[in-house]
């Protein structure tokens, strides 16, 4: 177990930040505006539609709501753990959370190839791999799960998909701050504010591989990694991320995902459909 945490936690930041070493600045550009807007689109819909439809419809507390709508909406379970931190839920809600994003984003992960393969191949849609990357990385729940699943189509696809990811994880900062300034707005008016509670968390939770990721692709940008090492490097990588893929299917257990609750569970199958439609409704009218 405690090899499976490394693996599942440190392998996979590790193995994200070394991806940088496939990317350039250019992949950026490559991607057009549209590979920018939709994912940020896609964060702030699933977020705001995820706590309304948590609260109002299904009676979940606010913060319980905002962690299961996170995990959607950013980057999986390092976003729920990431929120539950700053709302201070409790260590029961936070892994209801992660198990919404473990079997949804598993779902998704094995889906989306085949989403791929149905409307390129039989409906004969005009959609390339550059913008099933990016609806890929703009609505697939865990970098490890937009990587996997990206790969399936083709490199192209996983490349789009990693760079449209990571526009995602990098608002996870960004968020943590606002909901940060929020929570402790919302104790101080009614007396319970603890004076920095909260902040230790907060920069805990900073999604400190994402910014290596981008330091990674700026240092390949500028021609600095000399080639001898790079395929040595990219093996690495590989073998990094099947390492915390093959730790995230040790770790998930069917039991733990029926303990749940239903209320949780719905909010995360009704966003998971929301992705996957709007996602797919904001490339159609972009590409």
């Amino acid at each position: 177990a405690p090899g499976m945490q490394v693996a599942r936690h440190h392998m996979l930041r590790l193995g994200v930040g070394l991806y940088g070493l496939r990317l350039t600045f250019d992949a950026i550009v490559a991607l057009g505006l549209a590979g920018v807007l939709i994912p940020l689109a896609m964060l702030v819909s699933t977020l705001l539609l995820g706590t309304w439809i948590g609260v109002r419809l299904l009676g979940l507390e606010r913060s319980d709501a905002l962690v299961v709508s996170a995990g959607s909406a950013v980057c999986g379970a390092a976003a729920a753990i990431a929120m539950a931190s700053v709302v201070k839920t409790d260590n029961r809600q936070t892994a209801v959370a992660v198990a919404t994003v473990v079997l949804f984003g598993t779902v998704g992960m094995v889906l989306y190839p085949y989403l791929f393969e149905l409307a390129a191949g039989h409906m004969h849609l005009a959609v390339s791999e550059r913008t099933f990357g990016i609806f890929t990385g703009a609505t697939l729940h865990e970098v490890a799960q937009v990587i996997a699943s990206g790969k399936m189509v083709s490199d192209a696809t996983a490349d789009a998909a990693v760079v449209a990811k990571m526009v995602r994880v990098l608002a996870l900062g960004p968020l943590l701050l606002i909901m940060a300034l929020w929570t402790r707005a919302s104790e101080r008016k009614h007396g319970l504010d603890t004076g920095g509670a909260g902040w230790p968390g907060l920069l805990r939770s900073v999604p400190w591989f994402a910014l290596g990721f981008v330091a990674v692709m700026a240092i390949n940008s500028a021609g600095m990694v000399p080639p001898g090492w790079k395929p040595g490097l990219i093996a690495l990588d590989n073998w990094l991320l099947a390492t915390a893929m093959l730790a995230i299917g040790l770790q998930t257990r069917l039991i733990d995902l029926v303990r749940t609750g239903r209320a949780p569970m719905i909010l995360a199958g009704i966003l998971f459909v929301f992705l996957i439609i709007g996602g797919a409704a904001l490339c159609w009218f972009t590409a």
